[in-house]
């Protein structure tokens, strides 16, 4: 009988353990919060992978495209970019963005229910990498699509004609003829001008004919019409200032010695200008406005100007510049012959078309880039036919903004090679 009691005792005591042991275990298996770290990003703890801006990214691909090509034409040269074809080994690179997981209170789990199995989970596991995978995939795809970098390319060179010197030798002359300079711009020959001092063109439909003006004239009303005319200044900033609300077509003018530009504003359209002896840019190239068939050339830079043959300061809308000769100097106050940088914004969505213009000088002669280191953009630029004198200082061209902002890029040569 007393073995019994002790069997008994003893088997009362392991229960008792076993017991205490089971009540324990569900204390100490209920789960916590916990914190994830990422480590790939693909993580279904992770928050989904960003796409990183890439526009400036390609911006400075194409630039040291561009410039490592110049750079081996001895001293500078223009590219060709027929097609606006891409160089699949440039492109946008994708970053992602791993983030811990915010930390959220877990719901305590009863021990009798079951969990899943170790197949389940990880079929859920590698479906969720396989949907983020996917979707970073698609995210690349696009990046690469809207900025594919411009490729290297040979640099042309217009061909010469063959003509004989004074002392009988042979020479390769190349013909700029015909291109606009001092005998196709201006006011014509015999022309007779009444002078006057600065004019508030304020009246729809104004015409200003014949006149040699010291000073400004200051468009505030529409329709404008400025022809025969001489506009002149050593302190005025500007000969012809379009305000907003006013337009103006101004033809067969010469402008000279003005502080900031010959031409400023939006709406207007310039035909056959001679622009001269400025003391800083030629024109301020805005919305609605076309410089064509005109002469820029042979500046007066005042110290420490930063001279532009034409000048875009924002973005733009419908802007032409066709069959102009802009040749600026190679001092370090001349910048560019022609220079889009939409430095004080917005954004411009164009078209900016840049067609059969003679080219020269400045430091870069051609200088199409972003604007505020990347903040605003111009888009929508056509630029053909084009002929570069090879005398920049630096390169013919510098270009920055992505190939999708180009609509064309074609027959842009050099009018010869380089010393």
């Amino acid at each position: 009988m007393g073995k019994i009691s002790r069997v008994i005792a003893v088997m009362t005591a392991i229960a008792l353990v076993f017991g205490v042991h089971a009540w324990s275990a569900s204390r100490i298996s209920t789960p916590v919060a916990a914190s994830y770290a990422c480590i790939t990003g693909d993580e279904p703890e992770c928050h989904p992978p960003t796409v990183a801006n890439s526009a400036n990214t390609t911006g400075s691909i194409v630039a040291s495209v561009l410039s490592s090509v110049m750079t081996t034409s001895n001293n500078g040269a223009m590219v060709d970019l027929p097609g606006l074809s891409s160089s699949p080994s440039q492109v946008a690179t994708v970053t992602k963005t791993a983030l811990p997981r915010k930390k959220v209170a877990a719901k305590p789990r009863a021990i009798a229910h079951k969990r899943p199995s170790v197949a389940s989970t990880s079929a859920q596991r590698r479906a969720s990498q396989a949907r983020k995978k996917a979707a970073a995939a698609a995210a690349h795809k696009r990046a690469v699509r809207r900025s594919r970098p411009a490729p290297a390319a040979s640099v042309p060179v217009m061909p010469a004609r063959v003509t004989t010197s004074a002392s009988g030798a042979t020479i390769n002359v190349t013909d700029t003829a015909s291109w606009p300079s001092d005998a196709t711009t201006g006011v014509p020959a015999g022309t007779v001008l009444r002078k006057v001092g600065t004019i508030q063109a304020d009246t729809p439909g104004q015409i200003i004919d014949s006149v040699d003006v010291t000073g400004t004239i200051n468009v505030t009303a529409r329709g404008v019409v400025i022809r025969n005319c001489r506009v002149h200044s050593n302190k005025d900033p500007y000969g012809v200032l379009v305000y907003q609300g006013g337009s103006a077509r101004i033809e067969d003018c010469e402008f000279y010695g003005q502080q900031e530009a010959a031409i400023a504003g939006n709406s207007w359209a310039a035909f056959r200008v001679n622009i001269h002896g400025q003391r800083s840019d030629g024109v301020k190239l805005g919305s609605n406005c076309a410089l064509i068939d005109s002469f820029v050339h042979d500046f007066a830079l005042a110290p420490g100007s930063h001279a532009d043959g034409g000048q875009m300061q924002t973005g733009v809308r419908n802007l032409t510049v066709r069959h102009n000769t802009i040749l600026m100097g190679t001092s370090k106050s001349d910048n560019a012959a022609l220079m889009f940088s939409p430095d004080l914004g917005p954004s411009g969505t164009g078209p900016v078309t840049v067609t059969d213009n003679l080219l020269g000088g400045g430091g870069i002669t051609l200088r199409i880039v972003d604007g505020n280191n990347g903040q605003y953009h111009q888009t929508g630029y056509s630029v053909r036919g084009n002929r570069f004198v090879p005398n920049a200082i630096y390169q013919e061209v510098r270009v920055n903004e992505p190939l999708a902002a180009f609509h064309g890029w074609a027959d842009n040569r050099l009018t010869g090679p380089h010393n």
